[in-house]
């Protein structure tokens, strides 16, 4: 037995699916009963289309080919590589040369570090042997002068001055009523230095051929600090050198304070 056939239904007539790109790809049909239409046809757009077209290729074409490739892009790092190591390679050089000369302004440096070194050992050696022959020269002028009395205070005559003979009448009104010892002069006379009114009369001067009169008469002129001598008061002091002076009055702030006794116990042991 065969199937029975059923019998064919009528088919509802599809309707075509539309998508959303159908209303600009398929062409669209003007209805048959629009009366608004106009009976002219629309005026063709294809001559002036063309023109622009035409503009807007060439304006493409120009802009790429001004567009930088990948070859221009190679060349121009190539020639920046290139610009760069040959600066580098001067910047370099610059450097290895300024290395030599710092490295020899530090050898000179070092050098002459050296010898201002030995100078300055040198010369402070100078310095104390300079010191040194000051000293002696002061000792040897001082010893050069042990027998010499610097008289200060005697008025100084016109015309010629008889030295010796005002010498002996001080030193016997300063040593009276002492029998005057026998007195001989080596020397005798005013300080070395153009007469003054304003400064005073200038200093006698007198060396002993005795250095033990000298002492003599010495011990007796530092009882007082001056002597009365023909109406003045006259001092009388050792001849020292001008460098044992100049250290004295250098000395003089210190020596000039007040002097305060000081009471020192003296250490005592059982055996005396």
């Amino acid at each position: 037995m065969g199937r029975t056939k059923r019998p064919e239904q009528p088919q509802t007539p599809r309707h075509p699916s539309q998508g959303p790109l159908d209303g600009y790809l398929q062409p669209q049909t003007g209805t048959s009963g629009d009366s608004g239409s106009p009976k002219m046809a629309a005026p063709s757009t294809s001559g002036q289309e063309g023109p622009a077209l035409d503009r807007i290729e060439s304006t493409l074409r120009d802009l790429a080919a001004a567009m930088v490739t990948k070859t221009d892009l190679q060349a121009n790092t190539t020639a920046i590589q290139e610009t760069l190591r040959t600066e580098i390679a001067g910047i370099r050089t610059e450097l290895t040369t300024q290395a030599g000369r710092i490295t020899e302004v530090e050898e000179a440096n070092a050098a002459l570090t050296t010898r201002m070194a030995a100078t300055d050992t040198a010369v402070a050696r100078q310095g104390e042997m300079l010191l040194s022959m000051r000293r002696h020269l002061e000792d040897v002028d001082n010893r050069g002068r042990r027998c010499n009395i610097r008289i200060r205070g005697v008025p100084e005559t016109e015309g010629t001055e008889n030295v010796n003979d005002t010498l002996m009448e001080l030193f016997r009104s300063l040593l009276h009523p002492t029998p005057l010892p026998e007195i001989e002069f080596e020397r005798a006379h005013r300080a070395l230095r153009p007469c003054n009114v304003e400064d005073g009369p200038r200093d006698l001067i007198c060396c002993l051929h005795s250095f033990p009169v000298k002492n003599t008469i010495m011990v007796k002129a530092r009882e007082r600090q001056t002597w009365p001598f023909r109406g003045v008061q006259v001092a009388l002091y050792n001849d020292l050198s001008p460098i044992t002076l100049e250290a004295r009055r250098a000395l003089r702030p210190v020596t000039a304070r007040p002097k305060y006794p000081l009471q020192v116990g003296l250490p005592l042991c059982p055996d005396g």
